[in-house]
């Protein structure tokens, strides 16, 4: 997913949530923290994947990304 792939080290808070919206899990015990989850699927007849991606912040800025397919079903 390319807008997946746009989020950037040393972006933003204000970055992040044009690109993406608010974090989909929110805790007050991790503000530093946003996660994300997405489904996506190509075409009719193709697979429907599913990617989480995690940002982590130090202050206002994106210190870590992970991200990564999680499954992909029929």
């Amino acid at each position: 997913m390319e807008t997946l792939d746009r989020v950037e080290i040393g972006m933003t808070k204000s970055q992040i949530k044009y690109l993406l919206g608010g974090p989909v899990v929110g805790t007050p015990f991790e503000e530093n923290r946003w996660d994300y989850i997405y489904y996506y699927q190509p075409g009719n007849d193709a697979d429907t994947q599913r990617y989480w991606l995690i940002v982590y912040f130090e202050g206002n800025r994106v210190i870590k990304i992970e991200k990564d397919v999680l499954t992909n079903s029929n």
